[in-house]
Order: C-alpha cells, then structure tokens, then sequence
C-alpha cells in the first residue's frame, strides 16, 4: 500500500469523501480487502482516539449563513454585505483533515511494536498495539496460523483469533506486558504441538 492508499483510506473512514470519490473508494473497499482492512483499523484507531471528546454545536446564525449560501434564503442575521470566506473555511478543513491523519498516524506509530518472528510455517510479525491493548498478526504461508493467551499455572488457555485482523481480547489485562501468547496452527480450542510461545514487552 502507498501513502496514497492510507490518506484514502483515512478519508474514507471518516466520511470525508462525496460524490465519485466516495464511489471509487466504496468499489475498491468491495474488492480491495487489503484496502478494506485499513479502512476498518482506521474506524478501529478513530473510535479510540476520539470516543471520550464531546459533541461541540455550531451557534445558530452559522446554519441560517450556510443556508442562504446554497438556497438563497436570506439570512437576517449577518450583516449587509457579510460574505462567508469560503475559501478559507475549506482550507481549514482540509488542514484539520491533514491534522487528523497525521495525528493518528503519529499516535499509532508510537503506540505500536512489531515482533518479528521465526516460525516453523515461515516468517510472521506480530504488532502489538499498546495504547489499544490490541495485537494482529500478519503471515503469508499457506498455514494459517492462531493466538491463544497461556494464563499459566494451570489456568489453561484463552483463544484469542486467527491471523490477518486487528484482535482485542474480551479481557484488556491479557494483552500488557508479560503476557504470554502462543502462536501456531491449531483449532480454537487447542493449538498444534508446533505452536512458538511469545512473551509480549520481550524482543519487541
């Protein structure tokens, strides 16, 4: 994936894209599900990074300008002769627009390890998500391959998911430093002889 192909999916998930724009990009996230993929961990790292800011309403008399702007409804409230500076609204979207993505970005990349890994089905890497309490594994063997959190002393095992998706586990205490993780082949209720064991916060 470009740059390119992150602003795209950054607009995307947060509904800034209309018309053939939106139509191109919703095409491509129908058949695209590496795109697809993006945009959803967008819409994951946007409802984190945004769910605690409270909804803010612009004054009354900013409707009645937008209004008049597009309908030609007369706006009683503005002065004669008020203008809205239209080009300078839109370049403050679009620099918020910028602000935004390269926060997130900023934000993920500071929040985020990646473990590279040495398995019996090929090379892996494991990000782990630390500002999210969330991991995903990526692997391009055939083999597909699954986490399982190791609770220790006979507690058995949590399964967690398979490969390919962001994962965050029911409990948040699983995914912090020292936990253990397997990964292997295996079904949900048991993994494979073969599985590696991980000690996240160790060779991240």
């Amino acid at each position: 994936m470009t740059q390119g192909d992150i602003i795209l999916s950054a607009e995307l998930a947060m509904g800034l894209l209309d018309g053939p724009d939106a139509a191109r990009a919703e095409e491509r996230l129908a058949g695209d599900s590496a795109f697809a993929r993006m945009v959803a961990d967008w819409e994951d790292d946007l409802v984190a990074a945004f769910a605690s800011l409270e909804d803010h309403r612009a004054p009354p008399e900013v409707l009645d300008r937008v209004r008049a702007r597009l309908f030609g409804v007369a706006d009683q409230s503005a002065p004669a002769g008020f203008v809205l500076p239209w080009g300078r609204i839109l370049g403050s979207i679009l620099a918020a627009k910028a602000m935004v993505v390269a926060g997130v970005l900023g934000w993920n990349a500071w929040w985020t390890s990646h473990v590279q890994l040495a398995t019996p089905f090929g090379p892996a890497v494991l990000d782990w998500h630390q500002g999210q309490d969330r991991v995903r594994l990526r692997h391009d063997s055939p083999a597909e391959l699954h986490l399982w959190v190791d609770q220790g002393a006979g507690q058995g095992l949590v399964y967690l998911g398979r490969e390919g998706d962001w994962i965050t586990s029911s409990d948040a205490r699983q995914l912090v430093a020292g936990t253990v993780l397997l990964i292997g082949p295996g079904r949900p209720a048991q993994p494979d002889e073969q599985a590696i064991r991980l000690v996240l916060g160790e060779g991240g």
